[in-house]
């Protein structure tokens, strides 16, 4: 299975104590083309992604389930 292939999404809102652990394990286990989706983070869940090398879209005081609806589309 090529692990580069596949798209991944984090669903994110104020992570910074986690992100940077959750991209990294992605990256350890060959994979690419990471987009966190957040909801609004106070915190300095934007600066940790990008520094981690993944996309990051923000859309502010929104659901779970519209960021989650966002990636599956």
């Amino acid at each position: 299975m090529n692990l580069k292939s596949f798209e991944y999404y984090i669903m994110a809102l104020n992570e910074e104590k986690n992100i940077k652990a959750c991209i990294d394990s992605i990256l350890e286990s060959g994979g690419k083309n990471i987009t966190v989706l957040d909801g609004g983070s106070n915190d300095k869940t934007e600066k940790i992604s990008k520094e981690c090398g993944a996309q990051f879209i923000s859309f502010p005081n929104t659901s779970l389930s519209y960021r989650r609806g966002y990636a599956i589309e």
